[in-house]
């Protein structure tokens, strides 16, 4: 699966979409940790951080200056990415 074959919140790729002009190095860190969610979202490396309320998985990216993360959980066995910014936990 692409990244862009993943459900996604729209607010959420808007987010990840805004970072290529805004901070390309972040970019390419979230990026690279949607492309694994894409490749195998099963992977215990994705699911190391879970809130229960709301219940998603959290995907920690570190920035520079902030800490962002990508939120996401599974709706018919399949990513669906409905978070995208500065991590809210």
């Amino acid at each position: 699966m692409n990244i862009v074959d993943m459900m996604w919140d729209l607010d959420a790729w808007y987010a990840y979409e805004a970072t290529k002009t805004t901070n390309p190095r972040l970019h390419a860190e979230l990026t690279t940790r949607l492309a694994e969610l894409a490749e195998d979202h099963k992977r215990e490396s994705l699911r190391r951080h879970r809130s229960h309320r709301p219940p998603v998985w959290r995907i920690p990216v570190k920035d520079d200056d902030e800490d962002w993360a990508i939120l996401w959980n599974e709706v018919d066995n399949e990513p669906a990415v409905l978070y995208v910014g500065l991590d809210p936990f």
